[in-house]
């Protein structure tokens, strides 16, 4: 993998994962609606991205441009139409430009499911928008590649973390991995409006791009490929563990409060082509670590 285009570069997980390729040194171009992108790609403007030629051979795609699930409960037919349309319009302009290889970021709600064992043989059942509509992104790559049209991958993580590349445009304040480290900054306490009993894994998006690097050098091979961390907590637990960094390695005493209520069966995320203890997956607790740190240095802000 010397040359990828990566949609979505903006987001989240693009702009992190776009730092660990360059990184690593694989040239990336990045496909989006900023004035920065390498390639102008708007989810809602579509017909122009799929019809656009370039020059030059591209090893990978990877599709990571999609309506995150805040925006989903708030624009549900726009969701449906940059998730489900936006993925076609990605697939036709690889088509177009015999872009072989391409790698779908999807995600572990496709399942409905927070408890029990869950891997690749677990049926899927979306309860929501997000989740459907990225089944249905997940079915459009399935079908191009049984075309023949691309060898197509769809890969479902776990709850992300990794220190953004800047706070300074970052919108994702509703992922615990931030907004509880915000929280015990600035508030002193991390207050949950739930008993806190459900479960939820989380993987690095270093991680992530490890795999994926893997999979484009075909050491990892499916057409479906969970990505599951090495560590899985309650929420109340996630809580938890923000109050004792906070104590053990600044000092700082917060509070954790949360209603009580019924305990809820454990959740085990896996993967039947890896095992993230193996490879050696990040902790989550360091990115604890590292978050509170930032924003306790940088002025609670």
């Amino acid at each position: 993998m010397e040359k990828v285009i990566l949609a979505g570069a903006s987001g989240y997980f693009g702009s992190l994962a776009e730092h660990y390729l360059k990184k690593s040194g694989v040239e990336v171009l990045s496909a989006g609606r900023r004035v920065r992108s390498d390639l102008h790609f708007d989810l809602d403007l579509l017909e122009e991205f799929a019809s656009s030629q370039i020059d030059g051979e591209i090893d990978v795609f990877i599709h990571a441009a999609a309506t995150h699930e805040v925006d989903c409960v708030e624009s549900p037919y726009k969701c449906v139409n940059r998730n489900v349309a936006g993925t076609r319009a990605a697939l036709d302009f690889c088509v177009k430009n015999k872009i072989k290889k391409f790698i779908y970021i999807s995600t572990f709600h496709v399942y409905g499911t927070d408890v029990g064992v869950i891997n690749e043989r677990t049926p899927v059942a979306p309860l929501h928008d997000y989740g459907i509509t990225h089944f249905q992104a997940e079915e459009y790559v399935r079908m191009y590649t049984r075309k023949g049209l691309i060898d197509g991958v769809c890969l479902r993580p776990s709850n992300m973390f990794g220190l953004p590349v800047s706070l300074i445009n970052f919108d994702r304040w509703t992922l615990i991995p931030f907004s509880f480290c915000k929280d015990a900054v600035e508030k002193g306490e991390v207050e949950l409006k739930t008993p806190g009993h459900q479960y939820r894994n989380f993987v690095s998006v270093e991680d992530i791009v490890n795999v994926i690097k893997k999979i484009s050098s075909n050491e990892i091979n499916a057409e479906i490929i969970n990505i599951p961390g090495v560590d899985t907590y309650s929420i109340r637990e996630f809580a938890k563990l923000v109050q004792n960094v906070m104590s053990e390695k600044f000092d700082i005493k917060i509070l954790v409060t949360a209603p009580d209520g019924e305990v809820k069966s454990r959740l085990f995320y896996e993967s039947d082509y890896f095992d993230p203890e193996s490879m050696n997956f990040s902790h989550i607790k360091e990115h604890v670590n590292q978050f509170c740190g930032h924003m306790i240095a940088n002025g609670k802000n």
